[in-house]
């Protein structure tokens, strides 16, 4: 189904190996997980697959790279588009349709299969994915979570050979992770080979055939199931792997989530908060709470259910339905917030502004003293002067971080900050958390991350 010999590929102007491996078999209704530190070439080897490389993607290679009876460089774009559907890191990249359902839908339509058997084909996809909800909806008035289950829809809907995803968990709750490893077993039992590049590794326990570890760009190990799940979560991290048990995690978490106490006369308060959009009805009423020193304070809860609209409004993106905001005991407008505070986005790209690296992250930098020792401890280093649309998105959200840290503000908020990132990095993140917090800062991070929840939060709000 994917066969590989000898094989090495660059990137332009690139004397790095991007992907390097010396034979590997894919079989069909195989389940394989690409697994490996940010950057370390999983990316890369999804592009391999579905086609991108070379026609989106140019560069070099050696050797042979087979995707079912399309050899890389002599097959065109289209050709892989009834084999292999795909769920990119970030959905909103392959998004062509505003509408939900045509989005999902548009596969089918451009494979030229019949409108009738297109919609029996969306009642069924959308029945075993839960996706009812999301159908006739605005794209880009969903969650990032729910967005990324409606791309998992369309790459699911017209039941191709192979199905690639990357990092299709990384902003979705628990239930909504175990709703693709449902969705995993399903593709499995059809017979359609599933090739996950995934950095949450818990869900795939027993779904999993065989696990292919990148670093630096080589395929260095290959593990079966067994092999792999025998190793301790002591013996992943060192490789820069995320645990595959997250009990301790989840009960640490549970332990954590608590109310708070409320006075105006503290460091920041909220009083009587309500959520919403444009004129739509109170999404969410928020709990009124107050902080009375620095500390760092998760927020979770199921996808959809405001935590993204509640730190756009606290921090001045949107305002409130209704209800007040305090900073040190005084009233605060949404414009005065907006000053206070630096939100990281899920959708990092949208905040991306400057030609290279160390530009984007001293843009308005009130710290730019700390830039040598942030870059070093989130590996930056080495990318500073590659532009920054060029980067993974694991890389593109360490650069945010970065410029987040850098930048001064009193409330620094992290959405989702570690969907991208492997266990080192996320251990580098919850390093430089503690550490703002002990210079003051309050520390906002959403998240459905148990790992980082666990390890770096002083309290959790949930949803």
């Amino acid at each position: 189904m994917i066969n590989l010999t000898n094989f090495v590929f660059h990137y332009p102007f690139s004397d790095e190996k991007a992907v390097a491996a010396s034979a590997l078999n894919i079989t069909a209704g195989e389940c394989i997980v690409l697994c490996g530190k940010s950057g370390s070439g999983k990316t890369t080897f999804t592009r391999l697959i579905n086609g991108l490389i070379p026609e989106v993607y140019e560069g070099e290679w050696s050797g042979s790279f087979r995707t079912d009876t399309l050899e890389l460089g002599k097959s065109q774009i289209e050709d892989y588009a009834s084999i292999v559907g795909s769920v990119f890191q970030n959905p909103n990249t392959q998004f062509f349709h505003i509408n939900s359902t045509k989005e999902i839908a548009f596969p089918c339509e451009n494979a030229g299969i019949e409108p009738a058997e297109i919609l029996k084909k969306i009642d069924i996809v959308s029945t075993n994915l839960e996706l009812q909800n999301l159908l006739d909806r605005n794209l880009f008035e969903l969650s990032g979570g729910e967005r990324q289950k409606v791309a998992l829809g369309a790459a699911a809907i017209h039941e191709p050979k192979i199905v690639v995803l990357d990092e299709p968990t990384g902003n979705l709750d628990a239930d909504a992770i175990a709703m693709v490893a449902y969705t995993i077993r399903q593709l499995k039992a059809k017979g359609i080979t599933v090739v996950v590049a995934e950095h949450r590794l818990e869900y795939l326990n027993g779904i999993a055939d065989r696990y292919c570890y990148f670093e630096e760009g080589e395929l260095r190990t290959i593990y079966n199931q067994e092999d792999f799940l025998a190793l301790s979560n002591e013996q992943l991290h060192q490789k820069g792997l995320r645990s595959t048990d997250l009990e301790p995690y989840k009960k640490a978490v549970q332990e954590l989530i608590g109310s708070f106490d409320f006075t105006t006369e503290s460091l920041l308060a909220g009083e009587e908060l309500a959520i919403g959009y444009k004129k739509q009805e109170v999404l969410k009423e928020i709990p009124s709470f107050s902080i009375d020193e620095p500390m760092i304070i998760g927020i979770m809860g199921a996808n959809g259910v405001g935590k993204t609209t509640f730190i756009k409004a606290l921090s001045g993106l949107l305002k409130f339905k209704h209800g007040q905001v305090y900073w040190k005991g005084k009233p605060q407008t949404a414009k005065q917030m907006l000053k206070r505070c630096f939100l990281v986005m899920q959708d990092v790209h949208y905040q991306l502004f400057s030609e290279s690296v160390k530009n984007e992250i001293l843009l308005g930098a009130q710290n730019p003293e700390r830039y040598d020792e942030v870059i070093d401890l989130l590996d930056l280093r080495k990318l500073e002067y590659r532009h920054p649309v060029s980067l993974s998105s694991g890389q593109q959200q360490r650069v945010m971080i970065a410029a987040a840290i850098c930048s001064g503000k009193d409330i620094l908020i992290f959405d989702e900050p570690t969907s991208g990132l492997d266990y080192t990095n996320m251990e580098n993140v919850t390093k430089l958390m503690k550490q703002l917090k002990a210079m003051g800062k309050i520390i906002f991070v959403i998240t459905h991350d148990q790992e980082l929840a666990a390890k770096s939060c002083d309290k959790i709000m949930h949803f």
